[in-house]
């Protein structure tokens, strides 16, 4: 069908090309020759500008062709990573309920370490009173016995 319209445009242009020469004898007084060898020339024109739209159009095309195809891999490793950004979520969000949890028992044990610790500070000054009486002791039965 293609071949048939390229036929019929080329066959009117040769013919509008001789009306055209006619034309231009009755205006300008001047012959204007068309010859075979022209047409053929018009031919391998449109030949050679064909294939050069052909390849560029064809590359253009292996191009387009190549980015939809990486669109497509970069669909399919988004879809992928979707769901393990989403795996990880889910583990993020567990690991921040037992950091919370872990965090009130730090808390908790904090807590009763001070108050051991003044406990033990408590005990140690009683301690420290007890030791300086019985000392005070010690030392007045030493005296007494010295005597």
């Amino acid at each position: 069908e293609v071949k048939d319209n390229l036929c019929s445009v080329f066959a009117l242009i040769h013919s509008s090309t001789a009306q055209k020469s006619a034309e231009m004898l009755a205006a300008l007084k001047r012959k204007n020759y068309v010859t075979p060898t022209n047409y053929l020339e018009f031919v391998r024109g449109y030949r050679t500008l064909l294939l050069e739209k052909t390849k560029e159009i064809g590359g253009k095309r292996d191009k387009l062709h190549g980015g939809l195809t990486k669109l497509d891999e970069t669909g399919v490793q988004v879809e992928e990573m979707s769901v393990i950004a989403e795996e990880k979520r889910v583990s993020v969000a567990q690991a921040k309920v037992d950091c919370e949890e872990l965090l009130v028992v730090i808390v908790q044990d904090k807590r009763a370490a001070d108050e051991q610790e003044r406990l033990v500070k408590a005990d140690a000054e009683k301690i420290g009173e007890e030791a300086k009486e019985a000392n005070a002791i010690a030392a007045e039965c030493e005296r007494g016995l010295a005597q």
